[in-house]
């Protein structure tokens, strides 16, 4: 099998053009991530799309068959005196940061897509200055793939990690799953949900009203919002954009059946909702919300051994908290991906400005904290 044909979709239309085929190839690639699918990347683009443009690199056989997508936008940074044109992927940006991105592609296309996508970015190179690749899992192939073509060219490159993500096997019963948990945690476990049900009228459940679940998220993004308010942190759900994108995925992917928006009520009140999605038959723990009130109670400790219950006796394969480094996430397993990111620029001053800002002087920040530490100390 050989590419025959690449194609660039920068219009809307040609987007939506594309979601049969779109979701038969990622059924076929081997990162087959709930980010990259067409209903995830089509929410995004309609509420984040200002101020961008689609730059969708499209593979086709000899047969026309699609078999390769570079799913990206582009979009402006302005770097004074200059501005500059970034490639990145469709779906991430602003606040939404998902993990598992990437070039899909059928397993045996990898390597050929990817020559194909370095030799069509050479090609139109004059349509953009940088790239910012992110969150890709280390195993796939693209990042050393596209780090070389580029290092002979003489562009700017840095690769980095991106995030780890903590996941749990779901193999086993769930009795058989809380025994392999350290015993602090067991028992937590065990009393918690024992005065929760005993002493209050608790109830688990799962949302699954498609006319109420715009609602389900905007409750959860209040309880998100007064948890981390109370701890005065920075939170979620801090913009308009954040909850209405959310609140379209959730009646999107509840459609689909891959919505998992967990709740606990106790006396009638929703105390805590963990809002998850179930993608061939895996579990990705997005966001969560908590009532502060109900601290003591430990709502959010009952409710993900609820959901993790639930997921285990549906059948699914894994749970995975994804990003974020939360110390509760390896009490409950020490299993972890990495994902890397990135980032090349053109030999081009603009460029290279951008280059010293995003990659130079992070850099340096890090060594400073690092020799003021051996200072202090």
């Amino acid at each position: 099998m050989r590419i025959k044909t690449i194609k660039l979709v920068s219009d809307q239309q040609g987007l939506d053009c594309l979601e049969k085929e779109w979701d038969v190839l990622l059924n076929l690639s081997r990162n087959r991530s709930v980010f990259l699918t067409w209903e995830w990347v089509r929410t995004w683009w309609e509420v984040f799309k200002e101020g961008k443009e689609l730059f969708i690199i499209v593979f086709r056989d000899e047969n026309e068959t699609l078999c390769g997508m570079a799913p990206f936008y582009r979009m402006e940074k302005l770097r004074r005196p200059f501005r500059v044109r970034e490639l990145r992927f469709l779906g991430f940006g602003e606040e939404v940061k998902p993990d598992y991105l990437g070039v899909i592609s059928a397993p045996e296309m990898e390597k050929e897509v990817t020559a194909a996508l370095c030799g069509y970015l050479q090609e139109v190179s004059s349509e953009w200055d940088t790239l910012y690749l992110t969150d890709i899992p280390e195993e796939l192939p693209y990042l050393e793939e596209i780090a070389r073509f580029y290092k002979e060219k003489r562009y700017l490159i840095h690769q980095k990690p991106s995030a780890d993500c903590t996941y749990i096997p779901l193999d086993i019963s769930y009795d058989r799953f809380i025994g392999t948990l350290g015993k602090n945690l067991q028992y937590n476990i065990g009393r918690r949900t024992k005065t929760l049900f005993k002493n209050f009228k608790t109830e688990f459940f799962l949302w699954e009203d498609p006319f109420t679940v715009r609602e389900g998220i905007e409750h959860l993004g209040f309880l998100h919002r007064r948890r981390w308010v109370a701890k005065e942190s920075n939170h979620s759900f801090s913009s308009d954009r954040y909850l209405v994108f959310h609140q379209q995925i959730a009646e999107r992917f509840l459609r689909k059946g891959w919505l998992r928006l967990y709740g606990l009520k106790v006396d009638g009140a929703i105390v805590a909702l963990l809002y998850c999605y179930r993608y061939l038959g895996k579990i990705y723990y997005y966001q969560s919300g908590f009532d502060p009130d109900w601290y003591k109670y430990s709502v959010g400790l009952v409710l993900r051994a609820s959901a993790l219950r639930h997921a285990i006796e549906e059948g699914a394969s894994e749970f995975d908290f994804l990003r974020g480094d939360h110390g509760y996430k390896q009490e409950w397993s020490q299993k972890t991906r990495t994902t890397r990111a990135l980032y090349l620029a053109k030999p081009a001053l603009s460029s290279r400005l951008d280059f010293a800002v995003q990659v130079g002087l992070p850099l340096i920040k890090s060594r400073l904290r690092k020799a003021w530490t051996r200072v202090a100390l």
